[in-house]
């Protein structure tokens, strides 16, 4: 009723009141207790997957596209991508506040998630590379 009346663009300005007084709300009754202790960053891990990732995204997408699937090239890249996410898992087991810790990551269902979520761009790139 209100895009018939207005226009599309108001269906976001209806929100705003909403906002602001969730905003209000939360500003006067939350409170939040923060502990005092210090987090390290895992620089090391966090350098180490961003390798892993930049490897196998340009393995999937620009060697794909570039050469072919089978190609060494893109082979290097997929190799260099899982040496680094070994890499990084070994890494993640000796750090003292690790960026993803390994009893989460493989406990259960969530390895299940994590191991659809590490094959799923493999898959959906290989589909984009070879269309039926």
């Amino acid at each position: 009723m209100i895009t018939d009346a207005l226009s599309w663009r108001w269906i976001f300005l209806v929100n705003v009141p909403f906002g602001i007084a969730s905003a209000w709300l939360l500003s006067r009754h939350l409170t939040e207790e923060r502990p005092s202790r210090e987090h390290p960053l895992d620089l090391y891990g966090t350098a180490i997957l961003t390798l892993a990732i930049t490897c196998l995204l340009f393995a999937l997408t620009e060697g794909v596209s570039l050469w072919s699937l089978r190609d060494p090239r893109t082979l290097a890249f997929l190799a260099a991508a899982g040496a680094a996410l070994l890499l990084f898992l070994r890494q993640e087991g000796r750090a003292p506040e690790p960026m993803l810790p390994l009893d989460l990551a493989m406990a259960g269902l969530a390895a299940l998630l994590v191991a659809v979520a590490l094959t799923f761009p493999a898959g959906s790139a290989r589909s984009l590379a070879h269309p039926p």
